[in-house]
């Protein structure tokens, strides 16, 4: 602890300097500990089924297993499960083949409720930030997803 050579009564609590894995990770787990709250009370269970039927809603057939398999960075075993599971809760149709997905009435119900509480959420974490800020966030944090992504393909 550094003391005030000057104020001898006062100590200083000099705290780390942040990292960028660090604060990466900490707004990570902040963010999805914020959506699984706001998700709260909706039938979609946890943050797979929450990707997963975003992905459904917003992709065409018939790669949907690996447009769910691939932002989750899971197997497309797991991505067809997930998927089934959704079918099994009512918030997915399939097709009589299980090849083809598509977002259901109920899951449309729900999906857009919990994409207006997600969208208010949103909103209040970037309420009073200069846009300028909020732009070279989003480059800075492109580029490092990017970066990531690439470390994924080139590691076996």
């Amino acid at each position: 602890m550094p003391v005030n050579p000057t104020k001898p009564s006062e100590v200083h609590v000099t705290a780390p300097a942040a990292t960028l894995p660090t604060v990466i990770g900490r707004t990570e787990n902040a963010l999805r500990a914020l959506l699984l709250k706001t998700l709260a009370g909706t039938p979609f269970a946890g943050y797979d089924a929450w990707v997963a039927i975003s992905v459904v809603d917003r992709h065409a057939a018939p790669d949907t297993v690996d447009a769910v398999s691939v932002p989750l960075k899971i197997g497309h075993a797991e991505a067809r499960q997930l998927l089934m599971s959704l079918v099994a809760c009512g918030l997915l149709d399939s097709d009589d083949d299980g090849q083809s997905w598509t977002v259901s009435a109920r899951g449309a119900k729900h999906l857009g409720a919990a994409r207006s509480r997600v969208a208010a959420a949103t909103a209040r974490l970037a309420a009073g930030l200069p846009e300028a800020d909020i732009n070279a966030a989003l480059r800075v944090l492109d580029h490092v997803q990017t970066r990531a992504e690439q470390e994924l393909r080139e590691r076996p």
